[in-house]
């Protein structure tokens, strides 16, 4: 099941956000690949804010929507795995990325879109490929187990997502 909440957050928050992750002093480290899988993919930068229990010193400003996801749910976290900042760029005609599973384990995943652009999300449920629209201020949560892949914006220049890896209670 795929759950989809939009404008989780007030659009100052995202707004805030968005300035942060552009600003020229934020610390964005290349990899060669947007899911770190071993093919060449597509790519790309992260920022990598929590990591099995090591949080850098930005978790604090980037965690709100997944407190508000969790809140809006009536679920409750057991585990915050990763918290990941993903920014790809207009730098690929493939139709999506690497389709992948974060971790071999049961969790979840929850996207934040920090911006409008035309590179979705293409997720494998049961019913077949979904396809979410990164918006803005859109949080679209989903069981880990379901393969995904992201994909590069082809008219607009930059795609900047939080990508969340939790378990519940």
């Amino acid at each position: 099941m795929i759950d989809v909440f939009d404008d989780i957050m007030p659009k100052s928050y995202v707004k805030l956000l968005n300035e942060i992750v552009t600003h020229t002093g934020f610390n964005w480290h290349y990899i060669h690949d947007a899911t770190h899988e071993k093919e060449l993919g597509t790519p790309s930068f992260c920022h990598l804010l929590y990591n099995h229990g090591e949080a850098g010193k930005d978790i604090n400003t980037f965690f709100p929507p997944l407190a508000e996801y969790l809140d809006l749910s009536n679920d409750k976290i057991d585990t915050l795995i990763r918290v990941r900042l993903g920014c790809l760029l207009a730098n690929s005609d493939r139709a999506y990325n690497t389709k992948h599973v974060d971790f071999d384990y049961p969790h979840m995943v929850g996207l934040y879109y920090l911006n409008d652009t035309d590179g979705p999300t293409f997720i494998w449920t049961e019913r077949g490929v979904e396809q979410v629209e990164c918006k803005a201020g859109r949080m679209v949560v989903f069981p880990g187990h379901y393969k995904h892949a992201s994909s590069c914006p082809k008219t607009t220049p930059s795609r900047f997502v939080i990508t969340y890896n939790f378990t519940t209670q």
